[in-house]
């Protein structure tokens, strides 16, 4: 275990919020009239940096974009710097302005007419940039005159981090370092998007990728901020590289707390790692000390925070589950976290649960609640976001030093896309060569290996890697994908005709499909199934139908037992339009008690198919006797007793030795049971009697 001992300290240099004045004394104020106002502006003081390194303290440039009252955007005019003063020519207004000052920004792209009139939250927030910039935002509520900002110097912001590395240990020389996973971008101002206000969030800009310093230097090193308590994978951390016992080697370092929480990476923080001292060598490689859990850090790393238990040798501190993903409206958040002596005692007294999440973009809503006797952990889930983004949420849980976490995700149900099978159509004949391809987002790595189960009823895939599994009467193949990306399934026709629309499923997955058709001109009904598989006896209970097709049209359903629930029914038979290919789902309900038949499916140029409909599984149970009409008879001391339906066998039970039995079938209420059981003398003794009855008595004679 390398080990590497050190202090992380996050210092706010100068992170003010937004200013509001509003001058006890204002002068005469002219509405229209330009205004030259002077001003300074404060900064930290010059920190020397590298020849690489960025000039913290340095404005180039430095313009000033004034809203109105409501926020909307007027005009954007430039400051002169001269002697450590500014300048810059407004125009006054006894009404309420709000001044955003943006120093060193790229305003090549900014158009001031097509900015004119738009809110401020749209203007500002929206400005995107790779370099250092500064802001801050003034509101003059008593009007913008001569003596706005004349009181105190504007305090500009940052948008950037700061890391500088101390090395006081001994034994490690030739200390460098450098910063992983780095914001590619940021944002000119902190925004909250949830209450359209500016002020101190940690605002991440759409499109964000992460790059890493190119060489190990001696620092400072700068970054954009980022919401580093919620990332799922790969968060920013620091590699040191240093010279321990005469070898280079490397520690990663985690940018966490005393209690192991991620810091998240702030607009104006500066990151001080001071390294104290270095027992151990760290990696030897780069990629080792990525690959592995921080120095700092093993414990709560995210590296080792899928594993659901951990445990420090006399408890044990588990999560039921260390990812869990919500791709509906109105789920709910159940999760298991407990605190086990390694006896099994659960002790949950100590443990802190704790909900980390944008408080822009929440995934639960509300908090959630821990139940210490049980453990449990539940929490109302939002919505999913309309606008196809995805929400992430932490929970921790920590009892002492131990700690795991719960990954939350909310997001759309993920795709399956370019799904296709080649050639289509097929050749007529059985044995014909098929390849389905479909491609799993990248998104969805977090969930590898996916079980893909492919339904299909007219081909055949390879023997050997794939899985034949039943689900409410319908076979499927499960295959199993190892990677994201491109997929492909080498398949053979069962049948010469051949026609279908293929499903794909997979957990977390929007159903995918893909319909083919064969050179015979003959379609295919596919996918059929009927829901429940078995239905509760009694009228008025819902069934739903369910069919693919390769084609639009009119369809014929016959049955005697359901009746639509949209639509009419005449001689037995249901005309249902498809408007399109694909799934076809059509709701019944029942018109008998006993709905026991065969549904078909017709439709010119398809080939007929049939579907039963069946009740449930009857069980009825009890003791049985037999002897003479008269008197109560013996036990049936485990005999073979058959049950039988107008002559067919139903069941063929055997009973205990006190005679108990209990016999589950396919049969109707209100059909009559036959009973029949041959004693060891050769003698047949039987009874006679309904389902119902049968249901009612505990205990039952056969007589001869």
């Amino acid at each position: 275990m390398k080990t590497i001992y050190y202090t992380l300290i996050s210092l706010l240099v100068i992170l003010l919020g937004a200013c509001t004045v509003d001058e006890e004394t204002t002068p005469e104020i002219i509405d229209g009239a330009p205004v030259v106002l002077r001003f300074t502006v404060d900064t930290p003081p010059p920190t020397p940096v590298s020849s690489r390194a960025i000039n913290e303290n340095q404005i180039n440039s430095l313009y000033l974009l004034v809203f109105d009252e409501n926020g909307r955007f007027l005009y954007r005019t430039q400051a002169t710097a001269n002697a450590g003063t500014f300048t810059a020519t407004l125009t006054q207004s006894r009404l309420q302005r709000t001044v955003h000052f943006i120093a060193n920004y790229d305003w090549s792209t900014f158009s001031d007419a097509v900015a004119l009139g738009k809110d401020q939250g749209e203007v500002v927030a929206s400005l995107q940039t790779t370099a250092l910039v500064f802001w801050q935002q003034v509101v003059l509520t008593g009007g913008l005159s001569s003596t706005s900002f004349a009181s105190t110097p504007v305090a500009l912001i940052r948008n950037m981090a700061k890391y500088t590395l101390t090395n006081s240990a001994t034994t490690l020389t030739n200390v460098t370092f450098a910063v992983y996973n780095k914001p590619s971008i940021g944002t000119v101002a902190p925004f909250n998007a949830a209450t359209r206000t500016f002020g101190p969030y940690v605002t991440e800009p759409v499109g964000v990728t992460y790059t890493t310093n190119d060489t190990f230097g001696a620092g400072p090193f700068y970054s954009f901020e980022r919401k580093n308590s919620t990332v799922q994978s790969s968060p920013t951390f620091v590699i040191v590289q240093g010279t321990y016992a005469g070898a280079v080697c490397y520690y990663k370092i985690d940018l966490v707390d005393n209690n192991y929480n991620m810091y998240d990476i702030a607009r104006n923080t500066w990151f001080s790692i001071q390294i104290q001292s270095v027992t151990l060598a760290g990696y030897s490689t780069i990629a080792a000390a990525i690959a592995s859990p921080a120095s700092n850090n093993i414990v709560a790393s995210v590296l080792v925070q899928s594993y659901p238990t951990i445990s420090d040798g006399v408890h044990v501190l588990s999560v039921d589950q260390t990812t869990i993903s919500f791709i509906k409206n109105g789920q709910t958040l159940n999760a298991l976290a407990t605190y086990k002596t390694v006896a099994g005692v659960m002790d949950n007294s100590t443990v802190v649960v704790t909900l980390v999440q944008d408080p822009s973009y929440p995934l639960i809503n509300g908090d959630i609640t821990y139940n210490r006797a049980t453990g449990a952990i539940t929490g109302a889930v939002n919505d999913v976001p309309s606008n196809g983004a995805a929400r992430y949420a932490t929970i921790k849980v920590q009892v002492g030093y131990l700690s795991r976490t719960i990954q939350l995700r909310l997001h759309a149900p993920f795709q399956f896309s370019d799904i296709s099978l080649n050639p289509n159509p097929l050749a007529a004949a059985v044995g014909t060569a098929a390849t389905l391809n479909f491609t799993i987002p990248a998104e969805a790595a977090y969930l590898l290996p996916i079980n893909v189960n492919i339904t299909s009823a007219y081909l055949t895939p390879p023997f050997g890697n794939i899985k034949v599994i039943y689900e409410n009467g319908v076979y499927k193949y499960q295959y199993t994908a190892t990677s994201t990306g491109p997929q492909s399934i080498s398949f053979t026709t069962n049948t010469a005709t051949a026609a279908e629309t293929i499903l794909l499923e997979a957990p977390l997955f929007a159903t995918g499909q893909v319909a083919y058709t064969n050179t015979g001109g003959v379609n295919r009904f596919s996918n059929v199934t009927i829901s429940p598989y078995r239905v509760n006896f009694g009228t008025g209970q819902s069934v739903v139908l369910s069919f693919t097709t390769t084609t639009a049209g009119t369809f014929q359903i016959h049955t005697n037992n359901l009746t639509p629930v949209s639509g009419t029914i005449s001689g037995g038979i249901y005309t249902y339009i498809a408007t399109s290919p694909g799934v076809q789902t059509i709701a019944f309900t029942t018109n008998k008690q006993n709905i026991g038949e065969i549904i078909q499916i017709t439709s010119p140029g398809y080939t007929t198919y049939q579907i039963p409909l069946q009740n449930q599984l009857v069980t009825v149970s009890g003791t049985l006797t037999f002897g003479a009409s008269g008197g109560s008879g013996s036990a049936i001391n485990v005999g073979v007793v058959t049950i039988s339906v107008n002559g067919s066998v139903v069941n063929i039970i055997k009973t205990t030795a006190t005679g108990g039995y209990t016999s589950t079938m396919a049969v109707n209420l209100g059909d009559v049971l036959t009973y029949s059981y041959t004693a060891s003398n050769g003698n047949v003794y039987t009874n006679t009697v309904t389902v119902t009855a049968a249901i009612m008595t505990s205990t039952m004679k056969l007589i001869r």
